[in-house]
């Protein structure tokens, strides 16, 4: 038996939340370059979900992370000139040797030595550096003279970017077959094009946001510049459209999975960086991290992007800021001060203060991450579950339709502790039907979704539908007329849409119609739709 649902007019103020406890991260970063392991870099790298790594990470992998090695895609340091390599150049330590990738017998070689070292040192793939020089042609030639022409010489009817898409497919393909779903990270793919970005599974910029100069990377002496946010070539609000989200949205149109991360350098200690490589990436829907090139140290504990926020619903764009709202919360990003169009209550993360948004920004580059804070507070009797219960996202009514007693009440200082409760689903696509709309539309859209590399389940409709908020994408099929559906849906007539929210980062889709054979209709009608939608919940960051 549902509990009455009782609301609460909530009126919410500052002196109410004058001393707020820091909500504790409720995230994986998605993906960290430690290189040699250290004490201050571990506490960062045990909180990711892949991280690049030099020596032992027996640690990392009980954690669940995902290790990965460091290697020179385009070259190796030596002298010993070879038919495996096609010329010899100057590289940034010595003498280095350019790989000929347009040679099968080069390709098994490479692939064998890299898989080889997968399994013997128990890593999960591979960081390649430099890899636009082995796929365009611009760069490979300015970096190695004669490199060109001499691939060209050797094979006339073959370029460098089908070369190299040959050797990651048959590096996925030994990797399969040894048990490794291998994961490929680039160093700047989209240098390349779409096709050779959508090769890889996460691909990364190197200095858009902050970098460290006068130190040459040796000593902590430098100091951290960040770049300004105007409309000039010294700026990421100009660059990273032009170089990197065009690039990135065709490619994900062949690789939806496919990852990005901004990677910036700034001096240990420095929290404006790590603030503006966060925001300043977030509010084009991607990923940032600041980091320091000094062995050992870090810039910012806890980074910024160990708060997941959900999906981005919405960006503004000015000259001089711009700013994206996510479900959990805002980034902001610029070198002027504005007025806030969102009117949230907010954590500022970087601050730790709780306010009304209003005028945000400063006079010179700046970056801001503010958590939303709940309007109300529900807690939800279902495993003992306490969750904030937002006025746009989790519903009262659908709630009732859980099957879980719900008590409203309005918020306090002490409820930003369950900001956290807000994770990321682990799971992706969960299918909702009786046994008759299973069969006649349930499975159709399984094996079209799975087709796509999409992990889907259908729930159980025999225990608690909670199960539903592990997952990204909840698809319901059949109506209110529906035997055992309809009762879960009766309390959702007059509030839900056949597309919605399911709570943060949570994408509903119902399908129904006067029967069971108009839902199947239905559902093969809006098939691409629905594989659209659910895509775009799948990507890191989601968007609706």
């Amino acid at each position: 038996m549902i509990r009455k649902v009782v609301l609460i007019p909530l009126l919410i103020t500052l002196s109410l939340l004058a001393q707020p406890v820091k909500p504790k991260p409720n995230a994986r970063v998605p993906l960290y370059l430690m290189g040699p392991p250290s004490k201050e870099k571990m506490k960062i790298a045990l909180m990711s979900e892949v991280v690049e790594v030099e020596g032992e990470h027996s640690q990392l992998i009980r954690a669940g992370v995902k290790p990965i090695f460091y290697d020179w895609l385009f070259a190796r340091y030596g002298d010993e000139m070879n038919s495996s390599y096609l010329v010899p150049f100057q590289g940034p330590y010595g003498k280095a040797l350019a790989y000929d990738y347009g040679s099968e017998k080069v390709r098994r070689w490479r692939v064998r030595e890299l898989v080889d070292r997968m399994v013997r040192e128990n890593y999960t793939g591979v960081f390649f550096d430099w890899f636009p020089n082995a796929c365009n042609e611009e760069l490979a030639e300015e970096e190695a003279p004669g490199y060109l022409e001499e691939f060209k010489r050797r094979h006339p009817n073959l370029t460098l970017k089908e070369a190299l898409l040959s050797f990651i497919r048959e590096l996925r393909e030994e990797a399969k077959k040894r048990g490794i779903d291998i994961i490929i990270v680039s160093n700047q793919a989209y240098r390349c094009d779409p096709e050779a970005m959508a090769s890889v599974d996460w691909d990364i910029s190197e200095s858009y946001f902050t970098d460290v100069r006068e130190s040459h990377f040796t000593t902590v002496d430098g100091r951290t510049v960040l770049f300004p946010w105007e409309q000039s070539w010294d700026s990421p609000a100009l660059y990273v459209p032009l170089l990197v989200s065009s690039k990135l949205e065709e490619a994900r149109k062949l690789n939806f999975r496919l990852g990005f991360t901004h990677l910036s350098y700034a001096i240990p200690g420095d929290v404006d960086a790590a603030f503006y490589a966060f925001a300043g990436a977030m509010v084009f829907g991607h990923d940032g991290i600041a980091q320091s090139p000094f062995e050992g140290d870090v810039v910012y504990y806890p980074p910024p992007n160990s708060y997941w926020l959900g999906c981005m619903r919405k960006r503004i764009n000015s000259s001089q800021w711009a700013m994206s709202a996510y479900d959990l919360g805002l980034v902001a990003a610029g070198q002027v001060r504005f007025v806030s169009p969102f009117k949230w209550l907010v954590y500022d993360l970087k601050t730790g203060e709780v306010k009304r948004l209003g005028l945000i920004g400063g006079e010179k580059p700046w970056g801001s991450v503010f958590l939303r804070v709940p309007e109300k507070v529900a807690y939800v009797s279902c495993k003992k579950l306490n969750l904030p219960l937002w006025d746009d996202m989790l519903t009262e009514h659908l709630l009732k339709s859980l099957r879980c007693p719900v008590k409203v009440r309005k918020a306090s200082v002490s409820d930003l502790k369950w900001w956290s409760s807000w994770r990321e689903p682990n799971k992706e696509v969960l299918i909702v039907a009786n046994d008759i709309d299973w069969e006649l539309s349930g499975r159709a859209l399984y094996e079209e979704l799975t087709k796509e590399g999409i992990k889907v389940d259908r729930a159980p409709l025999n225990g608690s539908l909670m199960i539903m908020l592990d997952y990204k994408a909840v698809i319901v099929l059949g109506g209110p007329k529906s035997p055992v559906i309809g009762e879960v849906l009766k309390p959702l007539l007059s509030h839900a849409k056949e597309k919605g929210i399911l709570g943060p980062g949570r994408l509903f889709i119902w399908i129904w119609g006067k029967d069971r054979f108009e839902t199947r209709k239905k559902t093969l009608d809006r098939m691409e739709e629905v594989k659209g939608d659910v895509k775009k919940v799948l990507v890191r960051p989601c968007r609706w």
